[in-house]
């Protein structure tokens, strides 16, 4: 990324003034991708974020089309096999042939399922998918001593994807870090919490209230935890949406836009049948936010007024 954007000032005849954005451009382009990725795939898909995306729509700051998100865009429709094959942690399975990730094993499940009538932990569970030995005493504990005496059940598998031991992306797997690096960013004033609260908010009622019915289960059935816990969905709430260049200016205005995004995430989930689709949202919410600023920056005016 850093290389992209050297080549592109220099050919452009200005100063290059490093401000780390090609940095965090290429970090975020990492953190979507498989561990058994091909090296190529991150190179290529860090020079189109940089030298397609970022440049050629505003440059620094102004870009209005997130570079990482549409990186992510680029390498899945360039290289869809390679994306969807996953490495379990080398220390708890001497195997490292890529396997598919929860979103594929869902899907195909689905598909050979139409009726459902399981969720989407049990899906994983029934498919055989890899749980370590921590997850499953973990897993017993809290149903034998807090959830039985609640006529609930816990699945195997959320204590592997709270602490990041499951195959997943590099950036995606561990839920516990993701959520520290977000209370991080949130007390030192990078980045606000309106939006994150607002996508959390929406996505979790309707995934609660209709997230059943694309699995068969019914209404108020929704596996709200699998979704926080599996996938890109906490990458995306903190570390994505939150761009400053991609992202609402004001207050209202990033409300407006984490409700738009936590509805596009559902839609897209449910329609994609279990499919990892925040930073797809993310892409369509990007072609909004300037009509967004717009109309938020109005109604603050007539309001003064």
């Amino acid at each position: 990324a850093l290389v992209t954007e050297w080549v592109i000032i220099r050919m452009a005849g200005k100063p290059w003034l490093f401000d780390g954005q090609a940095v965090l451009i290429g970090l975020l382009v990492g953190m979507v991708m498989p561990p058994s990725v091909p090296a190529f795939v991150p190179v290529l898909a860090s020079c189109f974020a940089i030298g397609f995306v970022k440049w050629p729509l505003g440059g620094t700051g102004s870009a209005w089309l997130h570079p990482a998100a549409a990186a992510w865009a680029f390498a899945l429709l360039s290289w869809p096999q390679q994306m969807g094959k996953f490495n379990l942690p080398v220390w708890f399975s001497a195997n490292q042939d890529p396997v598919p990730g929860p979103a594929s094993t869902i899907r195909l499940w689905l598909e050979a399922n139409p009726a459902g009538g399981l969720g989407p932990g049990d899906i994983l569970v029934s498919q055989g998918f890899f749980r370590s030995p921590l997850d499953l005493r973990i897993t017993e504990l809290i149903n034998s001593n807090l959830l039985a005496p609640l006529g609930a059940a816990l699945p195997a598998g959320y204590v592997d994807a709270f602490l990041g031991m499951g195959p997943g992306s590099i950036g995606q797997v561990s839920s516990v870090l993701l959520l520290v690096g977000s209370v991080v960013l949130i007390a030192r004033g990078v980045i606000t919490w309106q939006l994150p609260a607002a996508f959390f908010a929406i996505f979790a009622i309707l995934t609660y209230c209709l997230g059943g019915l694309v699995f068969g289960t019914g209404l108020f059935s929704g596996d709200v935890l699998f979704f926080l816990t599996h996938g890109s969905f906490l990458l995306v709430m903190f570390f994505m949406a939150t761009d400053l260049s991609t992202s609402p200016l004001t207050v209202s205005g990033q409300l407006v836009a984490g409700l738009v995004l936590g509805l596009v995430t559902f839609l897209v989930t449910v329609l994609g049948r279990g499919a990892d689709a925040a930073i797809d949202s993310v892409l369509v919410v990007n072609a909004f936010v300037g009509v967004i600023d717009r109309q938020t920056r109005v109604r603050r005016t007539r309001l003064r007024r």
